[in-house]
């Protein structure tokens, strides 16, 4: 049985589809600090974690944060989290993100809790777009 559903969504943004991944434009904030760079929407993943130098940038005692132990395909590895705010397409919320503890972690990926629960999202990705609404709106 088919039924039909209307979603609408208050912004529309064009990625590179010839990109490894949808990478999105991110800031995060923490105590009048910011940072921005591209980071890559992963559904499949708990949590956004991001690379341990912006924390560092951003003033942040990364150890300090509440550890947590991430699981993937390869392997498992540290992360801290931290409460600051994440603004990806003029969406901000205040959420726990996480640093992964090894500098050698050079991906920054938008997942679950923190980003996608906080969101309605829609793509269609044979034409490179990705629909955003703040998940209340």
């Amino acid at each position: 049985m088919r039924v039909a559903h209307e979603l609408s969504f208050d912004t529309e943004y064009a990625y590179r589809t010839e990109d490894v991944g949808i990478l999105v434009p991110v800031r995060l904030s923490a105590g009048g600090n910011f940072i921005d760079f591209d980071a890559r929407v992963d559904t499949g993943a708990s949590f956004c974690i991001f690379n341990r130098g912006y924390g560092e940038a951003l003033g942040i005692d990364v150890e300090a944060g509440l550890p947590v132990q991430v699981g993937t395909a390869t392997g498992m590895f540290e992360a801290y989290g931290h409460t600051l705010t994440l603004t990806t397409l003029g969406h901000g919320f205040d959420v726990m993100v996480y640093f992964a503890r090894d500098a050698a972690f050079k991906r920054s990926v938008l997942g679950r809790r923190g980003w996608l629960d906080q969101l309605r999202l829609g793509i269609v990705d044979y034409e490179g777009r990705l629909y955003l609404s703040k998940y209340n709106d």
